[in-house]
């Protein structure tokens, strides 16, 4: 039981670390603004595990993260709230918050995808995340 929290843990934190890889590479291609990028990842950063395996998320959390980085930036709170939900709808349909054409990833992240993610790390334990990302097809 331990070993699979473990593992599920190990396993969360991969996701992760390869979704802030993919929000930074398209920040870097100029394909989405700053503020857009850190809004995802404040969204990603406040989500807690709920006893039934569950994830929530904390729109508070999210307002306080992108107030300190932006103190310059005056919030509307539905209106930020409707594009952080769009963001994260678009993050999901497209592994990519990049308005325009859709680029050739997969629409979403299969079962498949993360047992080929779990195989390449049991194989080679000491791969770096961007090489990772490039052999599964989660980012070109």
């Amino acid at each position: 039981m331990k070993s699979e929290f473990a593992l599920l843990l190990f396993h969360t934190y991969l996701l992760i670390n390869i979704m802030s890889y993919i929000i930074y590479y398209c920040y870097s291609e100029k394909r989405i603004r700053k503020q857009d990028a850190f809004i995802l990842m404040a969204h990603f950063r406040s989500g807690t595990r709920n006893p039934d395996g569950t994830w929530s998320y904390s729109l508070q959390s999210c307002i306080e993260q992108f107030s300190e980085a932006f103190p310059d930036v005056n919030i509307e709170y539905d209106a930020f709230k409707k594009h952080r939900l769009r963001l994260i709808a678009r993050y999901e349909n497209k592994h990519c918050i990049c308005k325009g054409k859709s680029t050739s990833r997969p629409t979403v992240l299969t079962e498949e995808v993360v047992n080929d993610i779990q195989q390449r790390i049991q194989q080679s334990p000491k791969k770096s995340i961007p090489q990772l990302s490039a052999q599964t097809g989660t980012i070109k």
